[in-house]
């Protein structure tokens, strides 16, 4: 009984916030904390040299305002050769997104965008980098179709799905208005991802998440700007939230992340899980988290336990170095079970919350 109060102060809580939520504009002082990429954009035009330019095998008379499908085309490009380069326009894709392959590197240039066609899917996956190796898109822009979807089901309509791929780069990706995630990084069949990173990106105005991580190994997120994100849970920023006791949560580094004005939490963790017969080992590292005006700029749920009692989870959250600016609450600590894992935080709000609970634990 006091589950279920807990649940429904927590879902009246969500709904009231939703009732006063609005989308802000974002400002340029967000990106201040980005990566430098002059390494990055030396390899870029190192690749332009021998690239293949997709927009050769459009149509004749082809069009430049992204109303026309051009899917079959661009995958085309990307199936026969290793560098491809989008055309500099807006370009529609229908709903099997673009797949791409191994050893492979996509590049975008400054007007180069991919938008997706309304449709009524549960699930979409724009860019689709699922289980493929040696990887790396430069620049991508990618348009969702929140405001333009044809039914109100789903939440998994994402603009980048990474499921069971390794060694992926991917440099300043720019995510709007998708019917789920941002970005996705997961599992693909029993293969979780490993040595993905991705740098400076901007995600605004999602539908769920804008980055979430529920399977993987040296996943390294550097200076993304995460903002507006609302309409369907968990409705935060960042969410490393793994689903089953198979997953993997293993050295996540989480650097110089701006968090802003998301409906539920700038950060959000979720291990319950990760709950089962095996024993887990997670370790997140959060550096330098700025939050502003996230409902919560930090959230966290360990383990229930409702069914494996004596499951033990180890490992380490760090919180290093945090910067929250008229975040409604610094910390939202779901009441569970932290089992043996450790907290470690430079904000006082955190560590004082965690303080508070090992003492409550051991009495």
């Amino acid at each position: 009984m006091k589950n279920k109060l807990f649940f429904l102060i927590i879902l009246f809580s969500v709904s009231m916030f939703s009732q006063d939520y609005k989308v802000l504009p974002l400002n340029s002082t967000l990106l201040n904390k980005r990566v430098n990429i002059n390494k990055y954009d030396k390899d870029y035009k190192k690749y332009l040299k021998t690239a293949y330019y997709a927009e050769k095998r459009l149509p004749e008379n082809f069009v430049k305002d992204g109303t026309v499908d051009y899917t079959k085309n661009i995958q085309d490009a990307i199936n026969e050769n290793e560098i491809v380069v989008l055309p500099n326009f807006p370009v529609l894709v229908n709903i099997k997104g673009l797949k791409l392959k191994d050893n492979s590197v996509l590049l975008f240039q400054a007007k180069s965008k991919i938008i997706i066609e309304p449709n009524n899917l549960t699930n979409y996956e724009i860019l689709n980098l699922n289980g493929v190796k040696n990887v790396k898109v430069y620049f991508p822009n990618i348009m969702g179709d929140k405001y333009k979807h044809l039914a109100s089901t789903g939440e998994w309509g994402f603009g980048i799905s990474i499921r069971g791929a390794k060694d992926v780069l991917i440099i300043e990706p720019k995510v709007y208005e998708t019917w789920g995630d941002g970005i996705y990084i997961g599992k693909l069949g029993n293969e979780c991802s490993e040595r993905i990173n991705v740098v400076n990106a901007l995600i605004n105005d999602v539908r769920r998440n804008g980055i979430s991580i529920t399977c993987g190994t040296d996943i390294n997120i550097l200076s993304p700007v995460l903002s507006n994100t609302n309409g369907n849970n968990p409705k935060s920023g960042l969410d490393i939230e793994p689903n089953t006791n198979d997953d993997i949560i293993e050295n996540i580094n989480i650097v110089n992340p701006v968090t802003f004005n998301n409906e539920w939490s700038g950060i959000l963790v979720v291990l319950q899980g990760l709950e089962g017969d095996i024993n887990k080992k997670v370790n997140i590292n959060i550096e330098n988290h700025t939050d502003i005006k996230s409902k919560n700029a930090f959230s966290l749920q360990g383990l229930v336990q409702n069914k494996h009692k004596n499951f033990i989870l180890e490992g380490n959250i760090r919180i290093n170095q945090t910067s929250y600016l008229k975040s409604k609450n610094e910390f939202y600590f779901y009441t569970s079970n932290l089992s043996g894992l450790r907290m470690e935080s430079s904000n006082k709000t955190i560590s004082d919350k965690i303080d508070s609970y090992k003492k409550n634990i051991k009495k």
